[in-house]
């Protein structure tokens, strides 16, 4: 029998705003990394410091690291007469890796850690390792999930 496994996923910007196309850089990261600022009424606060962090712990981290690898990229860009990148370009994406309930709630706890980070290295394999810069393992909340942020480079860098 198999499962279904959710990979919601969301384009992030820095312009701060969130539209049909982006949601919000700091918004997302915020919620889903060590500051934990979000209004789930999942969360349980008490089970925080049990979250898992590879990567960029922080909010502030990811986008202090982002902001100057855009700078870098605009650096190069510009070396080569290029344009820079647009202010609104997507600079992050985030996904989540989502189990079912019902699959989880079956296992003990190491097996569910076992699935999500098998997850993630398959995930890992689709959108290449070095473009993943943060995973945060939520174990505070009712089913053990991931969020996985990833710089959609191209090819051509």
């Amino acid at each position: 029998m198999g499962y279904t496994v959710g990979l919601p996923s969301i384009k992030l910007n820095n312009v701060g705003k969130v539209s049909r196309h982006c949601g919000s850089f700091k918004g997302v990261s915020e919620e889903a990394l060590e500051e934990r600022q979000g209004h789930d009424v999942d969360i349980n606060k008490n089970l925080a410091e049990q979250n898992i962090f590879i990567g960029y712990r922080t909010a502030k981290e990811l986008m202090e690291y982002s902001e100057n690898h855009i700078k870098e990229i605009n650096a190069v860009r510009s070396q080569n007469n290029e344009r820079a990148l647009r202010s609104d370009a997507v600079v992050m994406c985030a996904t989540i890796i989502k189990p079912p309930a019902e699959m989880m709630l079956s296992l003990s706890e190491e097996e569910q850690l076992k699935f999500i980070n098998d997850a993630c290295e398959i995930f890992k394999g689709i959108v290449g390792e070095e473009n993943i810069k943060s995973i945060a393992i939520h174990r505070d909340e009712q089913i053990m999930h991931s969020h996985i942020f990833w710089e959609p480079i191209t090819a051509d860098g």
